[in-house]
């Protein structure tokens, strides 16, 4: 009897040695422990945003030097500029290529603006298309409605709280009179629930010339509540705020004719 049990007795022992291969062969136990530290490598891009972030404001410093050089250089109204974080859209007249540099360098100060500028700026070459897009420049598809460049800029002016610059006219003015306006600053400023900053840039002799005055005049916000176009985005109250914007840019070339 006693030779019996001693002989049964490793048959209870088998029973796990079989059961840890079959599971080992099964790879069940490999599934949980790797998996938590295979995405770690992908911080490079954060290196990259940081380098551009600092594009912007040296390129202000270094072209506000350069800029009182080459010309004479007025600012009025930089007070009318909203502050801290709130949004707003820069609506400038349009006369020369230049009149972007001139608009951003008379703000001076406040957090990196979006600048909207058309397409084929960004195909002179690679090194200005880096930089355009390092200072915060999106580029528009002129002729086709672009709902992605209107929806990022009213998503960078409401939510993040900058500054939009946007020319209202579309097109440099030939012979320096203010040209019909597009709809394109009044739609976002009605989505985005933000005030539009008249603006208007001044030529001495109405071009712009090297070692000419240029001036820079920052009118009155016109309140969000004046360009809500409402849900369908009403024709009539769109041909109202373009006219309302129109007289604030006629009226500041009035008050300030002695730069012109």
């Amino acid at each position: 009897m006693g030779k019996e049990m001693q002989r049964t007795q490793p048959a209870g022992p088998v029973l796990p040695a079989r059961v840890q291969p079959a599971a080992g062969a099964a790879g069940e136990s490999r599934a949980p422990a790797p998996r938590p530290v295979a995405e770690k490598p992908a911080a490079a891009a954060p290196r990259r945003r940081r380098w551009d972030f600092w594009v912007y404001p040296v390129a202000v410093g270094l072209l506000w030097v350069v800029w009182h050089i080459v010309f004479r250089f007025k600012v009025i109204g930089r007070e009318n500029l909203p502050r801290g974080r709130q949004g707003f859209v820069l609506a400038p007249n349009h006369i020369s290529a230049i009149d972007p540099i001139f608009v951003v360098l008379a703000r001076f100060w406040g957090r990196r603006m979006v600048v909207m500028a058309k397409e084929e700026l960004f195909e002179i070459n690679p090194l200005f298309t880096w930089f355009f897009r390092a200072v915060n420049v999106i580029p528009v598809h002129r002729g086709r409605g672009d709902t992605a460049v209107v929806d990022r800029a009213i998503e960078d002016v409401r939510s993040e709280g900058r500054g939009l610059l946007i020319f209202p006219e579309g097109t440099r003015s030939k012979d320096g009179s203010l040209g019909r306006l597009k709809s394109g600053a009044f739609v976002v400023a009605s989505a985005a629930g933000v005030p539009i900053v008249p603006c208007r840039v001044i030529y001495a002799g109405g071009k712009m010339k090297l070692f000419g005055r240029c001036t820079v005049v920052f009118g009155k916000p016109i309140p969000a509540e004046q360009l809500y176009l409402g849900e369908e985005r009403s024709a009539a109250r769109l041909r109202a705020c373009k006219q309302l914007l129109h007289d604030e840019l006629e009226q500041l070339l009035e008050e300030n004719r002695q730069y012109a």
